[in-house]
């Protein structure tokens, strides 16, 4: 048995195949491979970037705090320095003030002693509505 060349003839429903027939390279898949390939890695250093830059606006947040800190610390010193006794005395006698020699007792309606063990000269006092 030979074989040989199959005409196509009118009317015939069998559709001849060319035997040349040379396989086409798939552009459109590549393509679509290489836009989503190109879309991660662009995404990528999207986030990349994203988070670098919350990483530096973290670390100035840091500095401003240690600042503040610090700043606090030297505002509780001058606080301490200032209300100091020894800074104190000197600048109330400058003033003229002076340690009170005699004590007076003051009376005023509504005030009650608390104990009534205290004598009347106790000058602990409390006030009641």
């Amino acid at each position: 048995m030979t074989a040989r060349a199959l005409s196509r003839q009118p009317g015939s429903r069998v559709r001849l195949i060319s035997s040349q027939a040379t396989a086409r390279p798939r552009v459109a898949a590549w393509v679509v491979y290489t836009f989503v390939v190109a879309v991660v890695f662009f995404g990528l250093i999207y986030s990349q970037t994203a988070l670098d830059s919350s990483a530096f606006e973290l670390r100035e947040l840091e500095n401003q705090i240690a600042l503040a800190e610090q700043t606090q610390l030297e505002l509780r010193l001058e606080v301490a320095r200032l209300s100091s006794p020894s800074r104190i005395v000197p600048a109330a006698n400058d003033l003229g003030m002076v340690l009170p020699t005699d004590m007076r007792t003051i009376s005023a309606p509504g005030v009650v002693v608390r104990s009534t063990d205290a004598p009347l000269s106790d000058p602990t006092v409390t006030a009641s509505p």
